[in-house]
């Protein structure tokens, strides 16, 4: 089942958006509405979105996904990104409808994290061999996965602000990890606490 817990200030009780959904959620803000992006448990990306003050319930978006989903929204422009249950990456875009699914390779396991930043993709996965990768999207085609090391596992999530990038993933014990891009990578720095 759904829900969100919202901060104004403190924090808000649980509230229900119904469905049941597997594994994590994605999510995005913009022009007054969230996007909430889900695998439903027969393996179809799933969407909720609240418009004018009310959930209009999920739908179904089609595919045979797994894992976390990641979101961007760029220009008008929403992009879903989801693994296959045996690892390939694909793209879903949405430019007024939405457009079939489309492969950007690799094979990871988790779930993904992705940024749009500079007119640029950046998407995040975990290899087989618990290597953090990246595929780059740059003047109009994929660059291919490159690994970034590390030991991780579960879902890294990424940020960008003012050139640079920022990944956070947890160690196969739980440790929470942080690498920086400014230019060029950071090693892996700890930033404490255990998660499961």
């Amino acid at each position: 089942m759904g829900g969100r817990w919202t901060w104004q200030g403190t924090w808000s009780d649980w509230k229900s958006l119904g469905g049941i959904i597997q594994g994590g959620l994605a999510a995005v803000y913009v022009n007054g509405e969230y996007h909430v992006f889900g695998i439903s448990p027969s393996g179809q990306l799933s969407q909720n979105t609240w418009r004018n003050g009310s959930w209009l319930g999920w739908e179904s978006l089609g595919g045979t996904v797994a894992g976390t989903p990641a979101v961007t929204y760029h220009d008008g422009q929403y992009d879903v990104f989801a693994r296959s249950p045996r690892g390939v990456v694909y793209q879903k875009t949405w430019r007024g409808t939405w457009s079939d699914w489309k492969s950007i390779g690799g094979i990871v396991d988790g779930g993904l994290g992705a940024v749009h930043a500079n007119g640029e993709h950046h998407v995040f996965g975990i290899s087989p061999s618990g290597q953090l990768s990246q595929n780059t999207w740059r003047n109009g085609s994929w660059l291919g996965w490159e690994s970034l090391g590390g030991t991780v596992a579960g879902t890294p999530a990424v940020t960008y602000h003012d050139g640079q990038y920022d990944v956070f993933a947890r160690s196969p014990g739980g440790t929470v990890y942080q690498k920086t891009w400014q230019g060029t990578w950071s090693d892996w720095k700890h930033i404490g606490g255990t998660l499961g």
